[in-house]
């Protein structure tokens, strides 16, 4: 039996998050994905794979550069065929 992957928690942050340019804090992106045969994960921002796992997969981001700013994709395949989620990473300058 084949099972198309899923979000492993519904719960999963769907709404923005916020840092401030130069924060000494990193923010975590962490996917998870249950399907069966289990699924590749990748992590993507502006088209570009960042991570890739099976299953699961976390990214780190530094706040260092505005460029690290942006929506972020947590994607899932298998034979089943794809799901995917979107995470919103806004940077902020420092007072606003």
């Amino acid at each position: 039996m084949t099972v198309e992957p899923r979000p492993f928690d519904s719960q999963l942050i769907k709404e923005p998050v916020y840092s401030v340019l130069g924060s000494p804090v990193p923010i975590r992106l962490a996917c998870a994905f249950i399907g069966y045969p289990p699924p590749n994960v990748r992590i993507e921002m502006n088209g570009k794979v960042i991570a890739v796992g099976i299953e699961s997969v976390w990214v780190e981001i530094s706040t260092d550069s505005a460029d690290d700013y942006g929506v972020y994709y947590c994607a899932a395949e298998n034979v089943v065929g794809p799901s995917k989620l979107n995470y919103s990473f806004e940077i902020r300058r420092s007072g606003l």
